[in-house]
């Protein structure tokens, strides 16, 4: 949540789950505020994949495989139900 503050504990696994990502999804986050902005970094820096869905743009939009500017709760109900994971609505 923006705002909120990480334990070192905390942030030191998130960079150690993002370093073994093959594919980080980013929802909802304009990725400017640090240390969380630097996680795509971790990914990519690995060899892993960003994707971002966020409304409006990011620093990262430019190196993610795929950008949507859409809200995050709209599109992750519409992906759930393509995956056959919830009912549409």
């Amino acid at each position: 949540m923006f705002g909120e503050v990480l334990s070192a504990p905390a942030i030191e696994r998130a960079q150690a789950l993002a370093a073994e990502a093959d594919l980080l999804l980013v929802v909802g986050s304009s990725l400017e505020v640090h240390p969380v902005a630097a996680l795509p970094g971790e990914t990519l820096a690995a060899g892993g994949a960003v994707a971002i869905v966020n409304h409006g743009v990011t620093p990262w939009d430019s190196r993610a495989e795929l950008v949507i500017d859409a809200g995050a709760g709209e599109t992750l109900r519409g992906l759930a139900a393509a995956l056959d994971m919830v009912g549409s609505d």
